[in-house]
């Protein structure tokens, strides 16, 4: 099945808590960044270091733009 990121469940949870980027493991912002930050630069390298992005995958794309942006 492909992805897509508009049929997945955690999009309910948007907005309930700004700091929490991935709703199944319950990964925040902060925690991304930091992995980002210490090398991390690949959604997957992310998900091995967080776990965010390794569930529904709904959060892969904002794992990207965070990426991005710290480049």
């Amino acid at each position: 099945m492909k992805y897509n990121p508009s049929n997945c469940q955690c999009n309910a949870n948007i907005g309930k808590d700004d700091n929490i980027l991935c709703n199944c493991f319950g990964v925040t912002v902060t925690e991304v960044e930091e992995a980002i930050k210490n090398g991390a630069d690949t959604v997957i390298k992310v998900g091995e270091v967080t776990q965010a992005g390794t569930g529904c995958e709904c959060c892969r794309l904002e794992i990207q733009k965070l990426i991005d942006k710290y480049k």
